[in-house]
């Protein structure tokens, strides 16, 4: 290198680099290595309250799934997903009138945050969520002395018509929710692994000049690779 920088000895550089200019490291990991600090079991239990077509909804949802790490195949970079799979079961119950109606919901959300690594840094995508609500009504009561028959046949046709508009919302509200949540849960996290790549990593090896000339990175759906 100091022989290049000054301009001496040209032909004595390109003859050393045409024998050694090529790679001489090859890293190989294992999706399963990694996966071992980030894998992990949801199971949450939280309250509900909140206002669907204009009825007040109160209960409790619990979330049971799983968060993966997973190699996403790239050649110019690695590649790699956090993804949430889950399910929430919901027990609640809404009153509008003399009317509550008690629902059962089951919703399936999903969320992946995407992570980019190259020699330059460690960049992050938005988390891209989505979520699926399914309502039945588990039961329907009438605070009235008369005429609950007719009140409670007229409400089940109500909630019937309702109910897709009710699950559209609902899913909605679920996706956004799981969005915020899932970037919350992460970005610090790789924030953190964005500045230990500089501090620890490139900014060393830059001030003294072992910084390597070649530094690639790509993924398969099971492997990282380092060139």
């Amino acid at each position: 290198i100091w022989l290049e920088e000054s301009g001496q000895a040209p032909a004595t550089v390109a003859r050393i680099r045409s024998a050694v200019n090529r790679p001489n490291l090859f890293l190989d990991v294992d999706e399963s290595l990694l996966g071992t600090a980030v894998n992990r079991a949801v199971d949450e239990t939280a309250p509900i309250n909140d206002t669907v077509l204009g009825t007040r909804v109160r209960g409790s949802g619990h979330t049971t799934g799983l968060v993966l790490l997973d190699f996403v195949p790239s050649l110019q970079q690695a590649m790699v997903d956090l993804k949430l799979d889950a399910t929430n079961h919901s027990d609640t119950r809404g009153s509008q009138g003399p009317v509550t109606v008690r629902t059962l919901g089951t919703t399936t959300v999903g969320a992946r945050k995407r992570i980019l690594i190259d020699d330059q840094r460690v960049a992050a995508l938005p988390v891209e969520a989505h979520a699926d609500t399914d309502a039945r009504t588990a039961g329907i009561g009438v605070n009235k002395r008369f005429g609950k028959r007719l009140i409670r046949k007229i409400a089940s046709r109500k909630i019937a018509e309702m109910r897709p508009q009710a699950e559209a919302i609902s899913s909605a509200k679920a996706r956004d929710r799981v969005r915020t949540q899932f970037e919350e849960q992460t970005a610090s996290a790789i924030a953190q692994a964005g500045r230990d790549y500089q501090t620890k990593f490139r900014q060393p090896l830059i001030e003294r000049g072992w910084y390597p000339e070649l530094l690639q990175m790509s993924t398969s759906d099971s492997r990282l690779s380092v060139t």
